[in-house]
């Protein structure tokens, strides 16, 4: 008879019109109770859950910094540490990024060679 599924529904429906009208005032019953025991390990607790629920939740601030991240201002900070640190910028960001002549490209000039020795053929 439990599996019948009318069995079924109608138990539901009576667990869940209890525990929406009685479960409450149970459930508010032992939170005032335990929040006005002072000796009990869970006072605290039980007293925010009460603060909670009437209106007066913890206040949770969150503070977000944001940073600019562009190539040209981490190149301004790393500049800006250099000179704090006393340190030549070239050797932190390389010669060309801290605005010394840059260096003429190189023509490299060659054969390409295969591993077989033929040259001009590649990959074989």
């Amino acid at each position: 008879m439990i599996r019948a599924a009318a069995v079924q529904e109608a138990t539901l429906e009576v667990g869940r019109s209890l525990l929406g009208t009685t479960g409450p005032i149970i459930a508010s019953s032992v939170m005032l109770k335990i929040a006005a025991d002072p000796g009990h390990p869970k006072q605290l607790r039980a007293a925010e859950a009460i603060a909670n629920r009437v209106g007066l939740p913890e206040i949770q601030e969150v503070h977000v910094h944001r940073v600019d991240e562009s190539l040209e201002a981490k190149i301004a900070r790393i500049r800006h540490v250099a000179a704090l640190l006393k340190i030549d910028v070239a050797d932190l960001l390389g010669r060309n990024l801290a605005g010394e002549a840059k260096a003429e490209p190189k023509l490299i000039e060659g054969k390409v060679v295969s591993p077989g020795g033929d040259p001009g053929v590649v990959g074989k």
